[in-house]
Formats: structure tokens, sequence, C-alpha cells
């Protein structure tokens, strides 16, 4: 199929059932643009929409002028689900003011009852002509009836009709044609749901959803920037009937399946086109997490995250788990998908309780105010960084018991200076991303904190939040030689290390994993989020000969854990280990967390 782009004022009434709505248009311009493919669209150099040169490539300018109506793409064959039009006649909901006055300028749907064309149901035909012949069709039968009365009761005629004879006719019947459409026009009051989001940023794959009732079909809107206020964009949904609907988070799926739909606000009642408001009811802060590299929660001492997961809780329950790849970008996990299902049957990727298949996104779509009610407090929003993926019993745990949570969440309720002010001032969890300054990350620090980005410093002057999270960077890491004999022989034993504090329940296993570039010799691990207060023993667990423990270290304390490992790390061959102290080792618990981590394998 071919199409063409024209200006609204260049339609014709042949074109209508042709033009194509400008969802379905603004999705074929910017999929043909994503896609790298030539464009099968007449004359579409003549509106600057290159996709080969992107200096030139204005698809979003060309999307804007196509979702208000001021431009349309023609079809060279009528669809009746992507016209504006129907076969019958019957115009589509939702169009832009200005398209739906066009097409309403130009036609009318004549039914088969009009002496233009009884062939059909309906035809379209000028509006111009439709007049001109409905309105010859009533002369002609009011005529016709003053015609029989005079000749049934043509004295009756003169004397009731003084007036007869005179200039307009002997008959005394108005020759003035009435406007057959006149008396059925009545003005159409349209509405929209408008979300306020803080900041204008670059583009980015997420969306609004709005769900379908009964009575209208399913909408989608992205934020655009107002042209008015600086500080904010907009997600409009435009030209819909005055009924409540339920509002959505509509984020991709990576591997294209359906998208992830999160619920953010039920019976949201749309308001009049063109009402203004200094600050919506409805309003989304986008937010960037940065992690505190230290326990003194200096912003000035702070790193982007390059690993780990990041969870949002909502009114006491886990709302959102979103894994952080290397790139610093933030991927959905579908949680009602995988929530109260058995690790082992979540997927083919051993390496993840939960995959993550939603799409980068560069931040947060934090809710702020849904139907004019502040989400904070008990309602509002706190943000955990974890280094690994919680398990279903940690996430049932963080929701039973909000003091665990706050040990190491994060609360947003400081968003609310953008009611005040516009913007974010420096709160104690929340700041503006121009104030950020991040330092480098260095070998000492956590595998997943790192340096700040490209991204990062894109989104700088948009305007959004920056919450600032427990970076657990607290943590030792330990480095062993294992010797050559297994690498030898071409098998890679896997070891397990067990981390104990012996002056509370706090423990620990993780896997000792190959050093890079160390041809199997050399192993390390990471221990994080330990305690304060503790006195902790190390053991290095050897699966393969019958779980055989060893003893690295015994009861030190966290500045002698950490002075014992300096920059080098702390170097041990497991053959020379000292025995364990098997009244320090906690079976129980080891076996626990070495079953969780079978899992993750």
């Amino acid at each position: 199929m071919q199409y063409t782009l024209k200006n609204i004022n260049e339609l014709r009434v042949a074109d209508l059932k042709t033009v194509m709505r400008p969802a379905a248009a603004v999705r074929l311009i910017q999929g043909q643009s994503e896609l790298g493919a030539k464009p099968n669209i007449t004359n579409v150099t003549d509106f600057n929409v290159g996709t080969y040169d992107s200096v030139n490539n204005n698809v979003d300018q060309l999307s804007r002028h196509l979702e208000t109506g001021n431009v349309v793409i023609v079809q060279s064959d009528p669809l009746d689900e992507l016209s504006v039009l129907s076969s019958i006649g019957r115009l589509s909901t939702n169009l832009p003011e200005a398209l739906s006055s066009k097409v309403k300028d130009l036609f009318v749907a004549v039914r088969s009852t009009s002496s233009i064309n009884r062939a059909i149901p309906y035809e379209l035909v000028s509006k111009q002509a439709a007049i001109s012949s409905l309105a010859a069709e009533q002369q002609a039968k009011a005529d016709a009836n003053a015609v029989n009365k005079t000749v049934a009761h043509p004295s009756a005629s003169r004397v009731n009709n003084p007036k007869a004879n005179t200039a307009n006719g002997s008959n005394g019947a108005s020759t003035r044609p009435s406007n057959p459409y006149q008396s059925q026009y009545t003005p159409v009051v349209y509405y929209e749901i408008n979300v306020e989001f803080a900041g204008q940023w670059p583009r980015n794959s997420a969306s609004l959803f709005l769900e379908k009732t009964n009575e209208q079909d399913k909408a989608i809107a992205r934020p655009r920037a107002d042209r008015n206020l600086s500080h904010r964009s907009l997600s409009r949904f435009r030209n819909i009937d005055n009924e409540p609907r339920n509002l959505y988070l509509n984020i991709p799926d990576k591997n294209g399946s359906a998208p992830l739909q999160l619920l953010l606000a039920e019976n949201i009642v749309p308001v009049e086109k063109d009402t203004e408001m200094d600050e919506w009811d409805n309003v989304l802060v986008p937010v960037r997490p940065l992690a505190y590299l230290d326990e003194g929660k200096n912003k000035a001492n702070a790193a982007e995250l390059k690993g780990g997961y990041l969870y949002l809780f909502w009114k006491g329950e886990l709302w959102r788990e979103l894994k952080v790849s290397e790139r610093s970008y933030y991927q959905d996990v579908n949680l009602e998908k995988y929530r109260n299902v058995p690790a082992q049957q979540n997927s083919d990727n051993d390496s993840e309780l939960r995959p993550a298949d939603g799409s980068g996104l560069p931040d947060l779509w934090i809710p702020y105010k849904l139907n004019g009610q502040v989400q904070a407090g008990a309602t509002g929003v706190k943000l955990l960084f974890w280094p690994t993926q919680l398990t279903d019993d940690q996430i049932d745990n963080y929701e039973a018991t909000p003091a665990d949570l706050d040990k190491y969440a994060t609360e947003l309720d400081g968003l609310s200076a953008y009611s005040q002010s516009q913007a974010f001032s420096d709160d104690q969890n929340v700041s503006d991303m121009l104030s950020n300054s991040l330092i480098p990350v260095t070998d000492n620090d956590m595998p997943w904190l790192g340096n700040a980005t490209s991204l990062f410093g894109r989104l700088q002057n948009a305007n959004i939040a920056t919450a600032y999270l427990d970076g657990q960077n607290k943590g030792i890491r330990f480095k062993f030689e294992v010797g050559m004999e297994d690498y030898d022989h071409g098998h890679s034993t896997e070891y397990l290390a067990h981390l104990v504090d012996s002056k509370s329940q706090w423990q620990q296993t993780q896997l000792v994993t190959v050093v890079k570039d160390s041809h199997g010799t050399w192993r390390e691990c990471v221990f994080y989020a330990l305690p304060n207060q503790g006195e902790f023993s190390l053991y290095v667990v050897n699966p393969d000969n019958n779980y055989e423990r060893s003893l690295i270290l015994s009861d030190l304390d966290y500045a002698a854990l950490a002075k014992s490992v300096p920059v080098d790390d702390k170097i041990v061959t497991v053959d020379e280990l000292a025995q364990p102290d098997e009244s320090k080792f906690a079976p129980d618990q080891f076996w626990d967390d070495y079953h969780d981590l079978l899992t993750q394998w």
C-alpha cells in the first residue's frame, strides 16, 4: 500500500475514506523511521522526514503535527479500522479538533432515502451539494403541497392569505430555502485527561495507558514538553467521553511480548478540553537513583549504579522490581507473573530468580500525586537497592515488617518540594539532578557501583529528581588462590564462602567466582550489608569433597576484618587453611543459603 502526506487544508471529499487516524499515522511514521526502512510515503521529503539523514530527521516534529491533525496521511486504499471515516459514514471518535472540524466541514453522510444515491446505505458528498439537493427536494415538496391546497380551496387560500399574489408568487409559498442541517446541529463538548510529569527530558519507551471501558476503546499517550511551562511535561488523552478511566503505566517488553501494565490510579475524571491548571491532579516524577558510597550519607560522595536490583514499595507492598544494567538502565520484572511461583519454575535462565524482560528505562516514574492525593507517608513510595535479587521470602518479610524495610530503603516524601517550587530542593533523600557531582569509584568499591554515564549527563538539565540510596558499599572482598592442580586436569572446583557473626544471627553465603584473567587459579567473593557490631568468622566450603570446610578468619570485628583485607586483598591458599571451629559454623543457615545459591546457579 502507498501513502501520501497532506496538509489538512489540502483534503477533499474524495480523500475522507482513506485518511488514516492520527494514532495509526504516527505509528507508521515512527515504525519506518526506527527500522531504517525507506518510507513508502509519497512526498515525504516535503515534510523533511529523512530516515537516512539524522540531521534532518524530524520524526518527532511530524508526529506532533499528525497528532494535532494539522497533517494527515492518506492511504491508497480505504481501511475501515485505520480510517477516520468508515464505509458507512461513521466518524471515528477521539480525533483532534482540527481534523474533526475539517472532516465535518467537508462531508455529510446522506441516507439512502436521499435522491442523490439510493444504491448504498450512505454516500459521502460535499456538504454544499447535499444541502442544495435536499433543499431542492424540500422546496419541491412544499410547492406541490401548496398547489394541492390551492386547487382544493382556491378562495380559502386567498382569504386566509391576504399577502397572496405578491412578489413571492401567486400561491403565497416562500421560495427561500432552509438549511436542513441547521436545526440538527448541537455543540460538541470534548473532554480530556491530562497527566503531569516533572521536567522535560529525552523521550523513552514508557508511556501511559487508559483502560478500555464498555463505551470507549483503550488509549495510549506519551509525555510531551509543555510549551507554556518549561518545568513540566504533559501526557494528554484528548477527545474522550466524560467517563472516569483507570490509568496504567505501560512498559514495553524487550522481547516483543505484551507490554507490562502497572495500575497507577482508578476512576480518573476527565475535564473539559482546554482546561488549564497550574498543577494537575495527577503528577508523576521521573527519578534517577544514586548510591551513597559510605555511611556518612554525603551527597557529594555518591556514584551511579551499574548492577543489582531496585525495589519500589508503594503503600507497603512491592510495586516494581527492576534490574540495573551495566549501562545504568532499569529493566522491569513482571512481578504479577513470578510472585508466589517456585523459583525453579520461573525461567530457563538459571542466573535469575525472576527474569527482567522490560525495556531499559533511563529513570523511574514515581507516583507523586494521583486523583489530587499526594502519595506520602503510609501511601508513599520507598526505594530499596539490593546487590542481588531478593527471594520471595525476603520480599514477604519486607512487606510484613516495615521496620526491616526502613533499615535499608529510602522514602521519597521529599518529592513534595515540586508543588512549592516546581523543582527539587536538597532534601535528606532527594535533590535535583543539576546539583549532583559524582566521584570516581575505585577497585575498593563494590562491583555494582560505577562512574557517571553519558545518560546521567543528558538528564542533568531535565528538572527531574535524584534519590539517594544505601549503596551497600560496606562490604568485604576476599581473593583466594586455589592452586594449579584443578586447572591442569581441566576441572574447576566450585567453592563457597560462608561468613558468620557469632554475636548475632547474621550469616551470608556467597559463590567464590573465578577472577578474570587468572586461568582459574584465583577466586574471589564479596560480602555486603554486614552488621555494624559483630565478631566475624569466614569459612570456605568445597561441595565437591563432602562439603569439607576450612576456616580462614576467626572472631574479628568489622574494623579488624576490613584491616585484614587491604587493597591487594586477602590472599590464602585453600590447601593451607586452618581447621574449622565447628562451634561457630552455622549449618542450618548455610544450607538455606546454599540452596538459594543453587537456585540462582
